[in-house]
């Protein structure tokens, strides 16, 4: 008797317990997520912008008060290194860990 009521109450079990598992981890490869990097000054132009290892160019735009970088393909998690001219006329080249990468979210 004990061994139908355990078997009982484990088919339920194992066919409810067989959902589709949910992943959770970071996904970059949303084409309409944007990710911006915030700068110490007002930038006039990106130099250059690219992931810092494997050198794969990274679409990018100044934000309209030039105090951030728009990062338009940015799909996977990686430093990226920017060369930046401020509206000073200093330039300055740089590379950013994805720590200090942050999403942007429509409100």
């Amino acid at each position: 008797m004990k061994q139908l009521l355990l078997i009982l109450f484990f088919i339920p079990v194992l066919v409810f317990s067989q959902n589709e598992e949910i992943d959770l981890s970071d996904d970059f490869s949303a084409p309409t997520q944007l990710f911006q990097m915030h700068l110490k000054k007002p930038a006039a132009e990106i130099k250059l912008l690219q992931y810092d290892n494997s050198k794969e160019t990274i679409e990018g735009e100044i934000s309209d008060d030039g105090m951030a970088v728009v990062l338009k393909n940015y799909y996977k998690k990686g430093r990226v290194f920017v060369e930046i001219l401020y509206r000073d006329g200093t330039t300055n080249a740089f590379s950013v860990g994805s720590c200090f990468i942050d999403p942007i979210f429509e409100l």
